[in-house]
């Protein structure tokens, strides 16, 4: 028995002493030379996540009803299996478009990490307001909000790795997405709310909007050299 208590001792202090570690990483994002960067890579991931998340459960839960593929009764509710895969393909697509040229800074307009991102951004926010009104055709405003902001989300998760220095790159991804956990938690929320379908559109078009300014205030680190 005195072992066992030695040994839930020792097991003890062990995870203590990686708890603090832990701690001491992530407040290591807040030094005075970092914070100003820390707190864009938040906001910026935050954004971007919601506003995906939110999309994403539109897509699924939300959009389908208004435009025939799924019928809901009382207490019941159907998926159309078809619209949802079809829908998901956005990803796929606009994951390999931005591949073609987020590694090339010198491609006017569309390259380099703010390339493949502040556009699209943009791009993807009047998607919403179009979707939000079921502006015709409302499936290509859906394809390209969903699509955007899967493919240009990934590109700022590399980007976010880019801007620190290695010892602190996965510190600064898990920090971010901790950060993000909340946040689209409520746009689940908002997404499935009974709120006008404009109004929940106009919300993640803006909220897409800020992810895109914070992003553009993050450095180009395309072509940038591991330290």
């Amino acid at each position: 028995q005195h072992g066992d208590a030695e040994s839930w001792t020792a097991m003890v202090k062990a995870y203590l002493r990686r708890f603090t570690h832990s701690v001491a990483a992530y407040g290591s994002l807040w030094n005075v030379d970092q914070r100003w960067t820390t707190a864009i890579v938040w906001v910026a991931f935050a954004a971007i996540v919601a506003s995906e998340e939110a999309v994403v459960v539109v897509d699924v839960a939300v959009l389908p009803a208004y435009l025939g593929f799924s019928v809901e009764e009382e207490g019941t509710c159907s998926f159309d299996y078809s619209f949802i895969f079809w829908i998901s393909t956005a990803e796929v697509v606009f994951c390999l478009l931005v591949m073609t040229t987020m590694d090339n800074p010198d491609i006017p307009i569309i390259g380099g990490r703010f390339g493949v991102q502040f556009g699209p951004y943009l791009l993807a926010a009047l998607s919403c307001v179009l979707l939000g009104y079921l502006v015709s055709p409302a499936l290509l405003w859906a394809y390209l909000a969903r699509g955007i902001l899967k493919g240009s989300k990934g590109v700022l998760t590399i980007q976010i790795n880019e801007v620190y220095e290695t010892k602190k790159r996965v510190t600064s991804v898990a920090g971010a997405s901790l950060f993000s956990y909340p946040c689209y938690g409520l746009y689940i929320l908002l997404a499935i709310s009974s709120w006008s379908f404009d109004v929940i559109m106009w919300i993640v078009a803006i909220t897409v909007v800020v992810g895109a300014c914070a992003m553009a205030l993050l450095p180009e680190t395309a072509r940038t050299e591991i330290k």
